[in-house]
């Protein structure tokens, strides 16, 4: 019985100060493969083995994916990093700096009609725009007052995850981090004000192509909770 093996062999062209190089490389896996370069004396071949073990391709794709653990937020025990910029990736990106404007239009749009359609809310409170500032409001995200309500974040993104909305924390500090337990925390004030927005921040859904309709359900379902 013959058995095909997910390890192959490619090679790329690498152009270094104006000369190009082939370089043969074994690769295991689709979408964010685990690669094992040779280096000088000694051919990946003799490495094929750690390709093929099932454990190292799980840790290596964890690593290579933000390490990021099961959580509502983004929680890290280990460092990881991202290496899922491709060229398709990269271009695409520069294409879409010439939509650029209507995708920050597009955005300020979703956050006022969030604004405006849940301004009854008296302990939801929004992050405000300086007089000389433009922000892109790329992500639409409110606090919840504590001293006005009794309604967390955790309660609330629970909720519109029963529905099917996918609401998120704010990012976590990095000093609450597991990953930098025990490691120093230098706060400028005697309150830290970062704790207090990952315990009370909430981001909205606010893609660019999201429609008013779509608002509409999680405007509704947010009056639902605060029982407006």
């Amino acid at each position: 019985m013959v058995r095909h093996h997910d390890v192959v062999g490619r090679y790329v062209t690498i152009e270094v100060d104006d000369c190009e190089y082939k370089v043969f490389y074994l690769q295991n896996g689709k979408g964010i493969p685990l690669i094992c370069q040779h280096t000088a004396g000694c051919h990946n071949h003799q490495w094929r083995g750690l390709l093929e073990d099932e454990e190292i391709i799980k840790k290596a794709r964890f690593l290579s994916t933000q390490a990021k653990d099961p959580s509502p937020h983004y929680e890290h025990t280990e460092i990881g990093y991202n290496y899922r910029m491709s060229n398709i990736l990269a271009g695409v990106g520069r294409g879409q700096l010439k939509v650029l404007d209507d995708r920050v239009s597009a955005r300020r749009k979703i956050f006022q009609y969030y604004k405006t359609k849940l301004n009854q809310i008296d302990a939801i409170e929004w992050m405000p725009e300086p007089s000389k500032d433009y922000s892109n409001r790329w992500l639409s995200v409110f606090i919840i007052n504590p001293s006005k309500t009794n309604i967390t974040n955790n309660k609330l993104i629970e909720f519109l995850s029963e529905l099917n909305i996918e609401a998120r924390h704010v990012w976590k500090p990095m000093h609450q981090q597991p990953v930098f337990n025990g490691l120093q925390y230098f706060m400028a004030a005697k309150e830290s004000y970062c704790d207090y927005l990952f315990d009370n921040g909430v981001c909205l859904p606010s893609s660019s192509n999201m429609t008013v309709e779509q608002q509409n359900v999680v405007i509704d379902s947010i009056n639902q909770v605060f029982q407006v």
